[in-house]
């Protein structure tokens, strides 16, 4: 399935190779795939344009997982599994997702934070209010966003949580702001980190383990993202446990889409390996100094980088981000090496 992710060059028009990013043109700062509905028969590949500007940011790849998520979703072939494992799951059942309306009652309700309410008179001041604000959003696209962050955290694990709660936040510093096809970040995130939480990826190591206090302070620090107030939390803990066990379903029959979260032990050595200024890849030498060489999978790789990269006194992002490219790039080699 990791296949359907094409990247285009805007300035010819015509797609480049699978995983190679190109110019975002005037869109550079941008990411979003084309808005054809591909037909599972005909067309195998959706374009997704990625800004040329973090062509080297990997840590910020993870992100891909979201768009993938938009070419699944507009691909045939699994609408309806996504409809009857996924959405059906929140959609038609009590809960902020019902329906429109219940989504309108939860927006407009005179309980919601200050911060929700400040909104309201401003859009009012625009003609938008509680009759007609799904004339102006569009809630059914609000829906494949939350569908699409599912298959982004189900697809790259805890680096899609990292690359969404540093990313979404500095598109629009205004995370609980409302958009015409897109919920508020401030609604996703929590999403997203309570999602995490139930699939286990935030389990510690056991006490006493060399690498258990940075692990813990990558996620605590992920959960400083979190809004605190339960209004934004706008699934139940079963509705979202049973829409990501769809979700990951689906991805398990397309292997290797569905991320499997790794042993402590390679997470802690891909980080010493970062903390080395080392590019963190399955490499090691045996006790005659031979070469023992292992598959590394690169969200293992990212996850690392971003556990190392919000350490305090840790390398410069930008030099984080160049040591996991070299790693992804260097594994490669050894995934060959391992088939031959």
């Amino acid at each position: 399935m990791a296949n359907a992710i094409c990247i285009e060059n805007t300035a010819s028009g015509k797609p480049s190779k699978i995983y190679v990013l190109a110019d975002g043109g005037l869109d550079a700062y941008r990411i979003f795939p084309e808005p054809k509905r591909p037909s599972h028969r005909n067309r195998l590949l959706l374009t997704i344009v990625f800004p040329k500007s973090l062509k080297h940011f990997v840590l910020l790849h993870s992100i891909l997982g979201h768009e993938l998520g938009h070419a699944i979703w507009r691909c045939s072939k699994h609408e309806h599994t996504i409809k009857k494992d996924v959405c059906a799951k929140f959609l038609g059942v009590p809960g902020v997702f019902a329906d429109k309306n219940s989504t309108l009652n939860h927006i407009f309700s005179p309980t919601a934070p200050a911060e929700v309410q400040a909104q309201l008179p401003i859009m009012a001041a625009h003609g938008i209010n509680q009759a007609n604000f799904f004339q102006w959003a569009n809630w059914d696209l609000w829906v494949e966003e939350i569908l699409c962050d599912f298959v982004g955290l189900v697809s790259f694990g805890p680096s899609f949580v990292a690359a969404q709660c540093n990313l979404l936040p500095s598109i629009n510093p205004n995370i609980h702001a409302f958009g015409p096809q897109h919920p508020p970040t401030s609604w996703r995130i929590n999403l997203i980190l309570r999602g995490a939480t139930i699939l286990g990826f935030d389990a510690l190591p056991p006490q006493g383990h060399p690498s258990r206090a940075i692990v813990e302070e990558f996620w605590t620090k992920m959960q400083m993202s979190r809004t605190a107030n339960p209004w934004f939390d706008v699934l139940s803990d079963a509705q979202l446990t049973d829409a990501l066990s769809g979700m990951s379903a689906l991805l398990q029959q397309h292997p290797p889409a569905c991320y499997m979260h790794p042993d402590v032990s390679i997470v802690s050595e891909l980080i010493s390996s970062l903390q080395r200024g080392v590019p963190p890849v399955g490499f090691t030498l045996d006790a005659n100094g031979d070469p023992l060489c292992t598959h590394r999978d690169f969200r293992e790789i990212l996850y690392a980088g971003w556990i190392a990269a919000v350490q305090p006194n840790a390398l410069p992002f930008e030099q984080m981000n160049r040591l996991c490219e070299h790693a992804i790039m260097q594994q490669g080699a050894i995934d060959i090496q391992l088939k031959g």
